[in-house]
């Protein structure tokens, strides 16, 4: 579940869609199903994620080791919203296996999704594009093809 080095990514062998921890220069990191756990990035152009804020390390290498070698660590951070939150989960979890839970949304963003986005939601479900089971949305192998759209109608604006 770890990689180190360039481009480095460490796989979920489980849900064939997103890495766990990426330690290098473009490394990506991600929990296995929603990335709602923390994790952190190590190197240039990695990214952290702690539930409160993303930290972007800067991507250019001779820049980043002039800062570290200077006991700087060059990054952006960027707090998020609860709209940026909303929106990381849905567009996250939409794309695992696991689909998603929309009780999560309730229950700890007070959102209701299908509430805000009934019409399209409705639409979805009869091009057969999702599924909702229960309270887990999920893609289905046609809905995959546009997974990207799907989240993107679905994302919440502040």
């Amino acid at each position: 579940y770890l990689g180190i080095g360039p481009s480095a990514h460490s796989y979920n062998k489980v849900s064939r869609q997103f890495p766990y921890l990426g330690i290098g220069p473009s490394a990506h990191s991600y929990n296995k199903v929603s990335r709602q756990f923390p994790y952190l990035g190590i190197g240039p152009s990695a990214h952290s994620y702690n539930k409160v804020s993303r930290q972007f390390n800067i991507n250019n290498n001779a820049a980043y080791i002039k800062a570290i070698k200077n006991n700087e660590i060059p990054f952006q951070l960027e707090t998020l919203t609860i709209e940026n939150k909303i929106n990381e989960y849905v567009f996250t979890t939409l794309r695992t296996i696991w689909g998603c839970n929309l009780e999560v949304l309730k229950e700890q963003y007070q959102f209701d999704l299908i509430h805000h986005n009934k019409t399209y939601v409705d639409k979805l479900i009869q091009e057969e594009l999702v599924i909702l089971d229960s309270s887990i949305l999920s893609l289905t192998n046609k809905g995959k093809l546009l997974a990207d759209q799907i989240a993107l109608e679905l994302m919440v604006q502040p």
